[in-house]
């Protein structure tokens, strides 16, 4: 194998060289990351490596490259490969710039990459020169990565909010997938980060799923399967890395893995019907990485530790178990790309595992990069100390390496890419949120819909808390400016029942639209919502229930005879617009609506009324 010491490029062999010297001794201030930054690593290591066009190059290609770049890397730069930490906050402030003690631990530990969230991002201009100074800080390019999956994970706040999962499966378009990801890839990619967390590929077959719900594509595999490669493949095409989440499926759980530790009883063949399908359909078509869960899947692996947290026996989940990261993904389904665990903040982790003993459990099961560890670095000394103890062979720790280099040729991330402006795209891809939340829009119950507009209607609007009330008055805005109307609200939040200024508002209304929120759990009664349905039944005032979150709500209102779903909150003007008769609605029900008590389901996945267009007076 080729290494630097052969390396043909004397010229740029001492520049690596003089590089390399400054980070050894870990001396690191901005003037230091000017100098440095001077030096073209991309195109350094171009030249050593011989790439030409990353984004173009086949896998056996971009491994060859993997392979000849990581002769020249030490141990503690293969194992700083496998680490992806979170700066969410630093010694309790939110972290928009990078500070030298951050930079030093990306140095020292060698990592692989960083995730941002929220936290992190401000503005477009900061966050190009966050991820800008995160770069510069790395010897090798980092993936910086993000979870930006739409909808309801959306951690970019500037960027275009698109439809999230279920509204695409809602909408049914392979093409309206692929172009929606597309355009997130595009807006990522300009902001300078290369790794997204999606998409979702969990089959949200369970109501009562706090965590997944309207971030899956639906309960149909087939659906799921579809919709999420045409996803990822959007987000790939735009050169930005995808993760298919969450192996081998969360989305047949009542328990939510950020909070305790979920298990799915199912045995094999129903997993491999079900949860599986979408899963081996992304390997097929070449998804980048795979994210496992914090979840036990017994009919994989039935073996059992001791939990730290309560001393009680507990199966291991798939983020620990090699005879699922191993033996299932990757053996017996043949995956080759990298496998990402779900975060160790996690309390499914967190509760149950040491911290550091979790790191290496992970490892050694077959993860290749350990996303949040609770302290890199001690999650770095971990690995170290294992591996010179020989209880993780060096092999392991290669093996994850090369896989981790390769898709970071494989996606460019050696290649100094000409970005376009962050806004120069904006209109087109809102333009395309707009068409992707119309399309989305599922009527499940329509009396007396679409309502006519006409000068001086009252519309009241009802909502679960304040924000959501402001948002949906501020989507009857254009109705109130173009066409007269007059718009009132009320938040429902902390009613037991109604008050009197709600059943005031009632009264003096022409129609009301009432939103509801559900995250899941159908336990929750809305007995207040129930009440303001009766209200308006028995003055005859018309009365539309807008779902804008989980579709299940309609189990909780059966007395609702308007009843649309629009699987996010933002779609709810597209949802307004169909009550109000500007769109015909289009949108399939993506879920079962289960009966009660045992009955037939309420409504079969694929379900959704239309109603005859008929144009505003």
């Amino acid at each position: 194998r080729n290494s630097l010491r052969s390396s043909p490029y004397p010229g740029l062999l001492s520049m690596f060289r003089e590089y390399n010297r400054v980070f050894e001794r870990g001396r690191f201030s901005m003037e230091a990351k000017n100098t440095l930054s001077a030096i073209p690593l991309f195109f350094l290591f171009f030249g050593l490596v011989g790439c030409s066009n990353p984004l173009a190059s086949p896998r056996g290609d971009s491994d060859l490259q993997a392979e000849k770049l990581l002769a020249s890397m030490t141990l503690d730069e293969k194992i700083g490969q496998l680490l992806m930490p979170s700066f969410r906050l630093w010694k309790g402030v939110k972290v928009k710039k990078l500070n030298e003690e951050i930079a030093r631990i990306i140095q020292n530990d060698h990592l692989g990459g960083v995730i941002l969230f929220a936290e992190n991002i401000e503005s477009p201009e900061q966050t190009i020169a966050l991820n800008e100074q995160l770069q510069g800080a790395s010897k090798l390019p980092l993936f910086i990565a993000v979870d930006q999956e739409g909808g309801l994970v959306n951690r970019v706040p500037f960027m275009t909010t698109m439809p999230g999962a279920m509204a695409l499966g809602a909408a049914r378009s392979q093409d309206l997938s692929y172009r929606t990801a597309r355009a997130v890839g595009a807006e990522l990619l300009s902001l300078g980060f290369n790794l997204d967390f999606a998409p979702v590929l969990d089959v949200n077959v369970n109501p009562d799923n706090p965590v997944i719900g309207v971030r899956s594509f639906g309960a149909n595999p087939k659906i799921v399967e579809d919709l999420g490669t045409a996803f990822f493949k959007g987000l790939q095409d735009a050169g930005v890395a995808s993760t298919a989440k969450h192996f081998p499926g969360h989305g047949d759980t009542d328990v939510d893995s950020h909070l305790e530790l979920p298990c799915v009883a199912h045995p094999r063949e129903r997993l491999k019907n079900v949860e599986l399908k979408p899963f081996q359909r992304a390997m097929r078509e070449g998804i980048d990485l795979i994210m496992s869960a914090h979840v036990t899947f017994p009919a994989i692996d039935d073996s059992t530790v001791k939990s730290k947290k309560d001393g009680s026996l507990i199966h291991l989940p798939a983020t620990l178990s090699r005879k699922v990261l191993t033996g299932l993904m990757r053996e017996e389904m043949g995956f080759r790309g990298v496998i990402v665990t779900d975060a160790f903040s996690m309390k499914a982790i967190s509760d149950h595992f040491g911290k550091e003993e979790a790191v290496l459990m992970a490892v050694k099961a077959g993860a290749d990069v350990v996303l949040m560890p609770e302290d890199v670095d001690k999650a770095f000394k971990a690995i170290r100390r294992a591996v010179d103890g020989g209880e993780i062979p060096v092999e392991r720790i290669e093996q994850s390496a090369k896989r981790i280099v390769s898709l970071k040729f494989r996606r460019g991330l050696f290649e100094k890419k000409n970005k376009t402006g962050f806004s120069e795209e904006r209109a087109a891809h809102q333009a395309l949120a707009r068409e992707a939340s119309d399309r989305c829009v599922t009527v499940l119950r329509s009396d007396k819909l679409p309502w006519s507009l006409y000068p001086g209607l009252k519309v009241l609007v009802l909502a679960p808390n304040p924000a959501i009330l402001e948002e949906m008055k501020a989507s009857l805005q254009p109705f109130v400016e173009e066409q007269g109307i007059v718009v009132s609200g009320r938040s429902l939040e902390g009613m037991t029942v109604l008050n009197a200024e709600t059943i005031l508002a009632l009264a003096s209304a022409d129609c009301v639209v009432l939103g509801t929120y559900s995250s899941g759990k159908l336990e929750k009664k809305m007995s207040v919502e129930s009440e303001a349905i009766a209200s308006a039944a028995k003055s005859s005032r018309p009365l539309a229930v807008l779902a804008l979150r989980n579709p299940y709500d309609v189990l909780l209102l059966p007395e609702a005879r308007s009843y649309l779903a629009v699987y996010g909150r933002a779609n709810v003007f597209a949802g307004m617009r169909v009550i109000f008769g500007l769109k015909e609605p289009e949108g399939l029900l993506p879920v079962s609506i289960p009966g009660l008590a045992g009955n037939p389901p309420l409504f079969e996945e694929g379900f959704g009324l239309r109603f005859d267009f008929r144009p505003v007076p």
